[in-house]
């Protein structure tokens, strides 16, 4: 009898490799970002329009004896790229997110097993690349002008990803219970203009009563300023650069943590 030859099993060809919650929710976010113009607009009109009016405050006042060292520019460098990240966190990613759960998108992936924390830290990437787009501007700027060293730009590269990181974690925070987009883009205007005044630079700490400062150090968004006027402006920050590295680096962890606890999908939730 002679033998049965066994049927030959070929093996089956493997299919696309599936993609991770946060990579398929990062792709859809940053399609959408971009097919909404407008928005991207707004983002980089902000950066845009302040720094170039203190360039143009700087002409103006180039060698006044009002001016700490005569350079507007560079002692306002540091408020334009947080006025910058600002827009992105506030006006780029909350009012969107407001905007989707005002709409009822939202209640729609609540029914996914998306989780909360994947859902927001997939909207970071596209918008990371435009803030990082935003910190090689006014690298280029500080550089060119002399106003850095390789160490000091080293520091300063390191200032700006902990401050658009933190940014980001707020802007999360605002997003997480807002039901109405129109309200959360008031704060668009509002947020920058607080951060101005209190910023140090368009009005002196000499300005304010002694027992404000303090007030004013406690805003995140001054650490974040002052990290990085230490090395645009040579700015004296109220700590070390470093202290205020680990300010920044908790209250993001904080922020986030709270914002994916008090997430809500469902404009009726809760």
């Amino acid at each position: 009898m002679s033998a049965v030859t066994p049927p030959t099993v070929r093996p089956r060809a493997a299919g696309p490799a599936r993609r991770s919650p946060f990579v398929e929710v990062s792709r859809a976010s940053a399609l959408e970002l971009l097919r909404n113009g407008k928005i991207v607009a707004s983002m980089m009109f902000m950066f845009g329009f302040f720094l170039l009016l203190i360039v143009w405050l700087n002409a103006v006042l180039a060698g006044s004896s009002d001016v700490p060292g005569g350079d507007y520019l560079r002692l306002n460098l540091a408020t334009c790229i947080v006025v910058g990240y600002l827009a992105i966190a506030i006006t780029g990613t909350t009012v969107p997110l407001v905007a989707l759960r005002e709409r009822g998108t939202l209640r729609l992936l609540g029914t996914t097993p998306l989780k909360r924390l994947t859902f927001l830290l997939a909207q970071t990437p596209a918008r990371f690349a435009l803030g990082a787009a935003e910190a090689v501007v006014i690298l280029a700027i500080a550089i060119a002008r002399g106003y850095l060293d390789p160490l000091q730009t080293l520091r300063l590269s390191v200032t700006l990803l902990l401050g658009l990181v933190m940014l980001f974690s707020f802007g999360y925070l605002l997003a997480s219970r807002l039901r109405n987009a129109e309200v959360a883009n008031q704060f668009t205007g509002l947020i920058p203009i607080v951060v101005l005044l209190t910023s140090g630079t368009v009005f002196p700490p000499s300005l304010f009563p002694d027992w404000l400062v303090p007030v004013l150090n406690a805003i995140p968004t001054a650490w974040f300023i002052q990290a990085a006027g230490a090395d645009l402006s040579g700015y004296t920050p109220f700590t070390s650069v470093y202290v205020l590295w680990a300010l920044m680096a908790a209250a993001t962890v904080v922020a986030t943590l709270l914002a994916a606890r008090l997430f809500r999908w469902d404009i009726r939730e809760g």
